[in-house]
């Protein structure tokens, strides 16, 4: 499964009236937002937010995974054994 993961995307609600910088980065970000969608539409896999750090560590990644899997109404399948590979299965 190919795809693109658009990452660290900022919230526009949660940008307060006074974030001047914010709001522009935000509207910036919604012009790219249209171009990723023009360019890529059928490839979107997941929309990520920006965390409020950078994403390292086996919880930082969990947090990304739960992003990345709420985002494709979809979670993961329990592992297998070792050497075969995990698949998304969709929920129900």
């Amino acid at each position: 499964m190919g795809g693109v993961l658009v990452n660290m995307v900022i919230d526009a609600a949660s940008v307060g009236p006074d974030a001047a910088s914010s709001s522009r980065t935000c509207a910036m970000q919604q012009e790219h937002m249209r171009t990723i969608w023009r360019e890529f539409d059928d490839s979107v896999r997941a929309i990520v937010p920006l965390f409020e750090k950078e994403v390292r560590g086996v919880p930082m990644l969990q947090r990304l995974c739960d992003a990345i899997y709420a985002a494709e109404g979809a979670k993961p399948a329990p592992v297998g054994g070792a050497g075969k590979p995990q698949e998304v299965a969709a929920r129900t």
